[in-house]
């Protein structure tokens, strides 16, 4: 089946409609060789021979049942919960591991918990995932007379802080088989849970349940304490570096289990990532064993320190060094765009934001993903292109000047305005014209609003080449944004991102963009804040800043001198026998200390 739109190469068309059907020819072979036909005693089960005797050999032979059935056949059905979910996270928390708690709970004051499952989550590597779970009721048939529904807590896994909790009302008891589908957020690292007031809570704290708006509040016991308002005691069975956050009604401990250990009591350690022998993630990046309930071919996951990709942290970021032609303009800051360029798929995009500094011409960007084409944007929809590559080289380092003659033009520079009003599927025919016009210099690229152009040399033709871009797109990171007062939140991809960055509006600062300089008035930090230039030498600063600092030094040392020989002359007793001698000591010394805060501060 031909894909119903084809995405053209930064080189030439690669045939792989024929390999991948011969890869599928490959596939279905290989699977129909091995069905086979065999008695099934067990249903919906597989069948187990468990030896009684191995001097004799009595065996018997058994059933093994999934959580849907039970029976020593496996005959009959399980009234259960179904439940499909999904979880998101915000830009800030993508690189957080997180231990969510499922538990299947009733109204009743002991607040029963008749079953749970526990997830490790990483936003990096399960953002697209479904969880399939099953939760069962303790008792068989459930008890029609209580309501029942699906409480989620979800915790910190390296440090096992708090981050908030989940309801799933369910609204159908009267279903033997409740099946239900849910896309979750996972809260914010500062989400305000509006602690509710229950005096009812004994050993415990009232809390308000998140993206919840019928404000629907819970007791969150203390340690060793259960039931709907904490009023049940009960004994953890749990290690003592684990959390222990209930109990089952068969006095069984819930347990959250520290990372690299495992089990129901967490009394088990994990090999993987706590071997004698070196770490299997580089570049210190951290260790994490699989979940054991989690269907992988991978034993461990590693989460990476910034400036490092891969499976095993192994890949260093792409460097790119842009040099401006000492003609051109540049903003305070720029945004810098990236394209994937896939075969017969959609192209992948990426942005980055880059503060240049005053009196700067070049800058550093640092990129983990791959990348095919990377331009700039200087202000609102004026692009320059970077760099063009063919092939994609992991950790390269790539130089490039960028000159006034790079820019990418809109389209409404190249055709007329007959051309730029017609519909998108037949204006963008007339796309290669511009390529194989004589411009001098020639044509590199150029935009509309939803695509980018590139113009490249095709055999013996210069013809363009268009990718998927929207410029006009608005940058919230896709409504998961973290970044407050009104900033821009960018990200590197689309479709599961790894790092975000906030673009500060003017007078806003911080990594989300939390603090104002509005307030600062006529105070140095508000005024040489944004002239200082980390990392160079004083010569080589702003004259601005050099001023300032000379400046301040005089002050400093004035200020020092004077105070130290005030304090030297009213030391003196027959000064200090009036009241004013006394006071002019006094201020001696305040101005000392005055002077050495000022120091510091400096």
């Amino acid at each position: 089946q031909k894909p119903s739109v084809t995405y053209f190469s930064i080189d030439k068309i690669k045939p792989s409609s024929q390999q991948l059907s011969i890869q599928q020819k490959k596939i279905r072979s290989s699977f129909d060789s091995s069905i086979s036909q065999y008695n099934q005693r067990c249903h919906r089960g597989l069948p187990l021979r468990v030896w009684l005797n191995n001097d004799k050999n009595l065996t018997v032979t058994t059933c093994l049942c999934p959580p849907s059935f039970y029976g020593h056949l496996c005959q009959y059905q399980n009234q259960r919960i179904s439940l499909t979910v999904q979880f998101q996270t915000f830009s800030h928390s993508r690189q957080t591991l997180f231990a969510i708690i499922i538990l299947l709970i009733d109204n009743s004051d002991e607040r029963i918990i008749h079953s749970y499952q526990q997830l490790t989550y990483l936003s990096a590597q399960h953002c697209q995932k479904k969880f399939n779970l099953y939760l069962l009721y303790s008792q068989r048939p459930k008890n029609q007379t209580k309501q029942y529904s699906i409480h989620i807590d979800i915790y910190r896994k390296n440090s096992f802080t708090y981050r908030g909790s989940l309801l799933i009302p369910l609204n159908y008891p009267f279903l033997p088989v409740h099946r239900i589908s849910v896309q979750l957020n996972i809260p914010r690292i500062d989400e305000n849970r509006q602690d509710c007031i229950d005096h009812r809570c004994i050993h415990g704290q009232c809390m308000r349940y998140s993206d919840d708006s019928k404000g629907n509040s819970f007791c969150r016991c203390n340690h060793g304490w259960s039931g709907k308002y904490c009023t049940i005691p009960h004994t953890c069975m749990c290690s003592p570096d684990s959390l222990c956050i209930g109990v089952l009604p068969n006095n069984r401990s819930i347990c959250i289990c520290p990372l690299n250990r495992w089990g129901s009591r967490c009394l088990l350690s994990d090999i993987v990532c706590q071997s004698d022998k070196t770490s299997p993630c580089n570049n210190s990046g951290q260790c994490v064993a699989t979940d054991e309930q989690m269907i992988s071919d991978k034993k461990f996951i590693c989460i990476c320190p910034k400036g490092f990709s891969g499976e095993r942290c192994e890949i260093v970021d792409s460097k790119i060094i842009v040099t401006f032609h000492k003609d051109m303009i540049l903003p305070s800051s720029i945004l810098i765009h990236f394209i994937q360029v896939i075969n017969n798929s959609l192209p992948e995009n990426g942005s980055t934001f880059k503060n240049i500094p005053i009196n700067h011409k070049s800058i550093i960007i640092r990129w983990s993903r791959p990348f095919h084409i990377a331009f700039t944007e200087l202000s609102d929809n004026n692009y320059y292109l970077i760099t063009v590559q063919k092939t994609y080289h992991p950790s390269a380092i790539i130089s490039t000047t960028i000159n006034p003659s790079d820019r990418c033009k809109h389209i409404n520079e190249l055709f007329n305005e007959t051309i730029v009003k017609l519909h998108l599927l037949r204006r963008i025919k007339y796309y290669h014209v511009p390529c194989q016009r004589q411009h001098s210099p020639a044509l590199l690229c150029f935009y509309d609003n939803s695509h980018f152009c590139l113009c490249n040399d095709y055999g013996k033709e210069r013809v363009a080449n268009c990718f998927e871009f929207n410029a006009s797109i608005e940058h919230n990171c896709f409504g998961q944004s973290n970044c407050e007062n009104g900033a821009k939140c960018l990200q590197d991809k689309y479709i599961c991102p790894q790092a975000s960055i906030c673009v500060c509006p003017k007078c806003f600062y911080g990594k989300r963009c939390q603090f104002s300089s509005n307030l600062f008035g006529l105070a140095l930090d508000g005024i040489l804040g944004y002239h200082i230039q980390p990392y160079i030498n004083m010569k080589h600063q702003p004259h601005i800043v050099q001023v300032s600092a000379a400046l301040t030094m005089i002050v400093i040392i004035v200020g020092f001198i004077n105070g130290f020989l005030m304090f030297i002359t009213f030391k003196n007793k027959e000064l200090r026998k009036t009241g004013s001698g006394l006071y002019l000591l006094t201020s001696s010394m305040t101005t000392l200390c005055t002077v050495i805060i000022f120091a510091f501060k400096f």
